[in-house]
């Protein structure tokens, strides 16, 4: 009955140890994780772990002419059945660690889409600092042109205070020349100072903004 019983045994670990061989070579083989067959898998170690632990019992009880034979059979399964458990948890660690990679490349992308969007604002605030001294620029330029126009207006009604003042103290024609040409001498030069502000206001807007 125990040579019965231990044959028995071992005829079962060594149909389960083969199931637990394709088992694995099925887990290994797959891209995605099968959660199901990681658990049977696990039992079926398990298992056959248990048996084990039974032959080697059985093994005590043989008599001494099978007894040597079944430590070497009972010996090999036990050391399969241990490659076999190392080599599950290894695949187990991997996959944890390929999770934690994929894991720690998704932190990076947010973190990476997070410095962007800092780096935009700051841009923009940049963007809108520029905007705002050329609007201050553009003001100050306005109330020079400005006061260059009341100047040209204050210029010219002296000039024609001159040339009635003139006339009526007869002054010579060829001073009122002088007079005339010193005036448009000065209308070009607030003309041309108005030209220069424009070219500015268009270089600030070209190249600041």
């Amino acid at each position: 009955v125990e040579a019965m019983d231990i044959d028995s045994k071992y005829k079962t670990a060594n149909k389960l140890l083969l199931e637990i061989q394709q088992q694995l070579e099925t887990l290994e083989s797959q891209t995605h994780a099968n959660e199901s067959l990681e658990s049977q898998l696990s039992a079926n170690i398990n298992d056959l772990s248990r048996i084990k632990s039974q032959l080697e019992q059985h093994v005590t009880h043989q008599n001494p002419t099978n007894k040597e034979l079944w430590k070497i059979r009972v010996a090999k399964l036990s050391d399969e059945c241990d490659a076999l458990r190392s080599s599950f948890g290894m695949f187990i660690e991997k996959k944890y660690e390929d999770q934690r990679t994929q894991l720690l490349g998704q932190r990076k992308v947010k973190s990476v889409t997070s410095d962007r969007g800092v780096a935009l604002a700051k841009e923009g605030d940049s963007l809108d600092h520029s905007l705002n001294k050329a609007r201050d620029i553009e003001s100050q330029t306005i109330e020079i042109l400005a006061g260059l126009y009341n100047q040209n207006r204050q210029i010219r009604g002296m000039v024609d205070k001159m040339h009635s003042f003139a006339n009526t103290l007869g002054i010579s024609r060829s001073i009122m020349r002088v007079i005339d040409r010193r005036q448009q001498m000065d209308k070009n030069m607030v003309y041309g100072g108005m030209v220069a502000i424009l070219l500015l206001i268009i270089f600030m807007y070209w190249f600041v903004i």
